[in-house]
C-alpha cells in the first residue's frame, strides 16, 4: 500500500500509533537520524486490514518522531516533536485529516504512552 492508497484509506479508516521507548540509542534510517536513550519513538500510520488479511503488519506508518519519555513535561515534548514532524511531506494527509477530524495526534500519542509506560518512561 503506498502513501497515495494509504491517504485515500485515512479519509475513511482509522489512525494508528504506535508507541516505544528507548532504552539506549537507536537509529531511525528513514530520517537519518540518532534518537538518544530515554525517549519516546512515535508513529503515526493508517489502519489497513488487507495487510493483515495478507499476513502482514496491518500498519502502513506514514512518520516517524520522538520526544521525551519522562511523563514529567511529555506531553509539551510530544506537541514540538509532531510540529516538526508534521512537515515532512509524507505527514500532509495525516495532519489534513486530523485537523478535519479534531484528532489530537500529541494528546493521542500522550494517551497510548501513558498506558505503556511508567512515569519515567520505563516500560510497564
Amino acid at each position: 500500500v503506498g502513501l497515495k492508497a494509504a491517504a485515500a484509506k485515512l479519509g475513511a479508516g482509522a489512525f494508528a500509533i504506535s508507541a516505544r521507548a528507548t532504552r539506549r540509542p537507536v537509529d531511525l534510517p528513514d530520517r537519518g537520524e540518532r534518537v538518544p536513550a530515554g525517549r519516546l519513538i512515535l508513529t503515526v500510520g493508517v489502519l489497513a486490514e488487507e495487510l493483515q488479511e495478507q499476513g502482514q503488519s496491518p500498519i502502513v506508518p506514514v512518520v516517524t518522531f520522538h520526544a521525551s519519555a519522562a511523563s514529567a513535561g511529555r506531553l509539551a515534548s510530544t506537541r514540538a516533536a509532531w510540529e516538526a514532524a508534521k512537515t515532512q511531506p509524507a505527514a500532509a494527509p495525516l495532519v489534513a485529516v486530523a485537523e478535519r477530524r479534531g484528532f489530537d495526534v500529541p494528546a493521542a500519542c500522550v494517551s497510548l504512552a501513558s498506558f505503556v509506560l511508567n512515569a519515567a518512561g520505563a516500560p510497564r
